[in-house]
């Protein structure tokens, strides 16, 4: 076994995808790539994309060879709820992994077709203004062998509120929100301050109010930007009488 061997599965996680761009940070050519694959070492999973001989990759092997061939994208939204082990009130099933990226970002071919159990999606929306401090915005959690960059509870609010277009958007912000009563003031403060869609911060601090969360009595409104005028978001919905924005219409009299 040569030394390059060595170092890849040394390197490579259980269930891990290897991309081409990472290989090469090991000094492994297309060439030697090639080889290994010949030889056993190497399994193809689609093109441009590799694992271990004999392992069967889902979602988090392929997030793990997308951040580390530094596409800028991490698991957010109801997944990264879900994975902070916060989803309780959420129903995830089959739903799509949610990914969310840097504006311009893409997946790769392999990325969209490959195996996994539950399909990638994808949203780059310039969410916040100006940047926020890495221990506010992210997190790093592992599954198997394989650790992960994904947005931490207070960020993945934020993502989820950003999907938010209709009544069936509305239903799994309200259903995670009934149980992040232990959200960090300050990293909200920070978040809430530097996003750029007001739709979002109106969502967020009308649901936080609605359910009591103690951090929001911390939170500097005046800081904020809530913009002006009202925010219906979709036709036939209630606007809520503080936050003037769309909300279900049973929300406000308790029957949904």
């Amino acid at each position: 076994m040569d030394a390059k061997i060595n170092l890849l599965l040394s390197q490579l996680p259980r269930a891990a995808v290897a991309t081409p761009p990472w290989l090469r940070t090991l000094d492994i050519d297309r060439n030697l790539t090639a080889r290994y694959l010949r030889s056993g070492w190497l399994a193809s999973v689609a093109a441009g994309a590799y694992t271990r001989a004999g392992d069967s990759p889902d979602w988090p092997g392929a997030l793990w060879g997308l951040q580390k061939a530094g596409c800028p994208v991490w698991a957010g939204g109801q997944t990264a709820l879900e994975l902070s082990g916060l989803g309780q009130n959420l129903v995830m099933g089959a739903a799509p992994i949610t990914l969310f990226g840097d504006p311009g970002a893409k997946l790769p071919k392999w990325a969209v077709g490959g195996p996994w159990r539950r399909p990638l999606t994808l949203f780059t929306p310039a969410l916040l203004n100006e940047t926020v401090a890495e221990s506010t915005s992210f997190q790093t959690i592992t599954a198997g062998e394989i650790a992960l960059k994904i947005s931490t509870p207070e960020r993945a609010v934020l993502e989820l509120a950003y999907g938010v277009h209709d009544e069936a958007g509305f239903e799994p912000l309200d259903h995670a929100m009934q149980g992040l009563m232990t959200l960090r003031p300050a990293a909200m403060q920070s978040l809430l301050e530097k996003c750029r869609l007001v739709r979002v911060v109106r969502l967020v601090l009308l649901l936080a109010e609605h359910y009591g969360h103690p951090w929001v009595k911390r939170v500097d409104l005046s800081a904020l930007d809530l913009g002006s005028g009202k925010r219906q978001l979709w036709p036939g919905s209630s606007i809520h009488p503080k936050y003037l924005i769309s909300v279900p219409k049973g929300f406000l009299n308790g029957t949904v």
